[in-house]
């Protein structure tokens, strides 16, 4: 089903100096510093993406009709498809030169490249495709050129995200309209149950969710742990919006409880629990709205924090591993990408192996996280920016997750 979307005007107003989208400019991590920043929510730690080309310049392999994609040098890239280049070549991690023209925005060397027979629905080896690579920056006029060319806006990668998953996470507002204009799923799910509703909310991507709730996103979806949109962000103007879309539906949040009443917590075998008044924390504080499910147990809870954990950890890496190194800053042992900074190996393991189903699926993500931490790769990608003073520390982590997945490899 195609969405006629009208164009997007805001439908709240903001307070004077509140940004539309508290995280527009960076992603949020657990990560870094001591103290969050004001906008920072949940403990969430801001990092300031780099601007510019997203350039894979960590690819060592990539041959020279790739380079001349990523860098629009249309001249060249002609020059070689005219001399019989195939345009469906590939690096060491399956980026194919259009997977380079899409993660760089540059329109024209994608069009040369697809009169010349490029493989539209190419799959890296983390899955995506080049719909992907352009949705997740934001690069609308690509998207529409790729999905009026035949690629599928409903494609998924290895994690089951789609492109309209990728714009949603990162805020991109117009690539959102545009991908659902031209046909993407709103409530498709990811392996963990996610859907694009799940990731705006949790990344406090206010102007997306609204547009996500327009065109009919389901505020009940519940993720792998069970958990709505509404159970995954602590920002209080995207919590007001699906409140407000449960209260258009008719369905209170957290089983027909209603605001200013009392309420009794619903204990895991359906039995009543201690009675407590209706308190809404403030944001950021640790505690639950009461109108967001809570964990039922212990472990429920900490199946929660590997989730979110492996979210975190997907999102910092796409950013990380995506900027040009002549761009993007030095990077400390804290700006480092890691599946977390827990110092236990059981839950680094519960972090990387999140979501698998079956010995096929834990062996193809542990070959995807080593072609990340092999001590090799990762130098390939990121030595050029770490600073001299944590280098040899950086390293010694690198290696010790390394064997953490040498070890899980072994095993199945």
């Amino acid at each position: 089903m195609k969405f006629q979307l009208p164009t997007f005007a805001k439908t709240r107003s903001f307070s004077s100096g509140e940004a539309s989208d508290a995280s527009d400019k960076g992603y949020f991590s657990k990560r870094g510093q001591d103290e969050p920043d004001e906008a920072n929510k949940g403990g969430f730690v801001y990092f300031e993406k780099t601007s510019g080309p997203k350039i894979m310049a960590h690819n060592r392999h990539r041959d020279a009709l790739a380079q001349a994609a990523a860098d629009d040098d249309i001249i060249t890239l002609v020059q070689l498809l005219q001399a019989g280049r195939k345009p469906t070549g590939s690096d060491d991690e399956d980026n194919t030169a259009l997977h380079h023209a899409a993660n760089n925005g540059n329109l024209e060397a994608a069009q040369e490249l697809l009169k010349a027979g490029a493989d539209i629905n190419a799959a890296n080896v983390d899955g995506d495709t080049p719909l992907h690579k352009a949705a997740c920056w934001d690069y609308s006029d690509v998207v529409d050129l790729l999905v009026q060319a035949g690629a599928d806006p409903n494609a998924q990668n290895a994690n089951g995200w789609s492109p309209l998953h990728e714009a949603a996470c990162n805020g991109k507002l117009e690539t959102v309209q545009r991908l659902l204009h031209l046909g993407a799923e709103v409530n498709a799910v990811t392996k963990d149950g996610d859907t694009p509703l799940h990731k705006a909310a949790r990344w406090s991507r206010r102007e997306v969710v609204q547009v996500l709730l327009l065109v009919g996103a389901d505020v009940e979806a519940k993720d792998a742990t069970g958990r709505r949109p509404i159970d995954r962000t602590n920002d209080e103007m995207v919590m007001q919006y699906l409140l407000e879309q449960h209260a258009q539906n008719g369905t209170a949040p957290h089983g027909g409880w209603q605001q200013g009443q009392q309420h009794s917590q619903p204990q895991a075998n359906g039995g009543g629990g201690e009675q407590r008044q209706n308190s809404a924390p403030s944001a950021g504080s640790g505690e639950f709205k009461w109108w967001q499910k809570e964990p039922e147990s212990p472990a429920h809870k900490a199946e929660w924090d590997t989730a979110d954990e492996r979210e975190t950890y997907e999102v910092a890496w796409a950013i990380c591993s995506t900027s040009k190194d002549s761009e993007a800053p030095p990077m400390s042992y804290a700006e480092v990408p890691w599946p977390t900074t827990s110092s236990d190996m059981d839950f680094v393991k519960g972090v990387f192996l999140y979501g698998c189903q079956g010995p096929e699926d834990t062996k193809k993500r542990v070959r995807l996280e080593l072609l990340r931490w092999h001590p090799d790769k990762f130098m390939a990608r990121f030595g050029k920016r770490l600073l001299a003073a944590e280098r040899d520390r950086i390293l010694a982590r690198v290696q010790a997750i390394s064997q953490v997945l040498n070890v899980i490899g072994e095993s199945i």
